[in-house]
């Protein structure tokens, strides 16, 4: 019989915490983390359900949170006086809100639900900079993450424009 003991220094996680390391390791903004941080970040989260064409929030609200889609999806639109003009579709294991990984910011766009249910993962501000305070590199690899998408859309955006003839379609510049 051969005896095996376990390194009491090792993390152990539970099946679900597993489960949500490896979802929330699939976003970009939280690829780099490694399981020890993304552990910690998960003791952060709260969850939240929406309703078909239900707001999660309105341009110039503060931005006091980050999100990730669960499942269903998100909306994000610009508005022009009465109309508003789709920006981003934001899918299952996708972020959104990253604004507010900066003090005193405030939403540019209009986010609602589009799906008939929306299942959200909600990390509030403050509960982030907690999490900084915690996993002291966590915020300099998230915010390395935000400026790569940044760079990516922004290239996106200008290639798009560039190539068009006269009409310039945001929505189509952001898909590609």
């Amino acid at each position: 019989m051969r005896l095996r003991f376990k390194n009491p220094f090792s993390n152990a996680y539970s099946l679900s915490e597993l489960q949500v390391i490896r979802f929330l390791g699939a976003a970009p903004i939280f690829r780099s983390l490694d399981k020890r941080e993304l552990h910690l970040l998960i003791q952060k989260k709260q969850e939240r359900n929406y309703d078909k064409d239900e707001v999660i929030y309105f341009r110039n609200d503060p931005a006091l949170a980050l999100y990730m889609v669960k499942s269903g999806s998100i909306s994000l639109l610009l508005d022009k006086g009465d109309d508003f003009e789709p920006f981003r579709i934001v899918n299952e294991r996708e972020t959104f809100g990253e604004s507010c990984l900066l003090n005193d910011t405030r939403r540019m766009v209009n986010a609602i639900s589009q799906s008939e249910k929306t299942e959200l993962y909600i990390f509030p501000q403050e509960a982030l900079f907690d999490f900084f305070d915690e996993a002291k590199k966590a915020r300099e690899k998230m915010i390395t993450a935000l400026a790569q998408h940044q760079y990516e859309t922004m290239y996106r955006i200008f290639r798009q424009y560039r190539h068009s003839k006269g009409f310039f379609d945001l929505a189509q510049a952001l898909a590609n």
